[in-house]
């Protein structure tokens, strides 16, 4: 026997490769083809849903922003739901915690005339370094809650201030219609790349 005409021989236990036909593989680019039209949707229904709530659940913040940016500062009645003080504190603690998309969050613990509090302040472009134990500070009180922390000249905005939530919920609104856009995307380019792809070629309809 000539070496050219050797063929290794497949063992009992040994499984051959399986080719599938052109109609196999025409059925299958046919099922991904439904489950593409079937999820993606789905998918893109739900992610403006969430875009939808969140925008709609950012709108509950406009009245206290308009109130705040509205507010002046307080003279002689720190009751007054239309003017914020400028309260002067000492910071006792600051907690560096990292959120679940890698942001740095500070909880900053503070005394302001005697009693404890604390806040949290989101990521920023502020340098986070002036926040140290033991530092002193000017915190914005506006209707019971400090909206705002100066430090060394840099405001920081708080989890309080009803600017910063606004703007994460159009934040997620506008993240969710991105991703509506994107999956919105991939349905008719499947549909385009499964019809060019098993379109019937001239030559083999003549």
């Amino acid at each position: 026997m000539s070496p050219s005409s050797w063929r290794p021989r497949l063992g009992a236990g040994a499984a051959s490769p399986t080719v599938l036909s052109a109609e196999e593989q025409q059925s299958v680019a046919r099922r991904e083809l439904r489950n593409t039209v079937i999820i993606f949707p789905a998918i893109t229904l739900l992610m403006l849903i969430v875009a939808l709530v969140s925008f709609q659940h950012s709108l509950k913040f406009a009245a206290d922003v308009d109130s705040l940016d509205a507010a002046v500062q307080c003279t002689s009645n720190p009751g007054d739901s239309n003017c914020f003080q400028m309260r002067d504190v000492s910071i006792t603690r600051v907690d560096v915690t990292q959120s679940r998309y890698g942001a740095e969050i500070d909880d900053v613990k503070f005394v302001d005339d005697g009693a404890a509090h604390e806040l949290s302040i989101g990521p920023g472009k502020q340098d986070s370094s002036a926040l140290r134990a033991g530092g002193s500070a000017v915190a914005v009180l506006w209707r019971g809650r400090y909206t705002q922390l100066q430090v060394a000249g840099t405001t920081f905005v708080t989890s309080d201030n009803p600017v910063g939530e606004r703007n994460q919920f159009r934040t997620m609104a506008w993240f969710g219609i991105l991703l509506c856009v994107g999956f919105a995307a991939v349905v008719p380019l499947q549909v385009r790349i499964y019809r060019r792809r098993w379109r019937p070629s001239r030559s083999s309809l003549d």
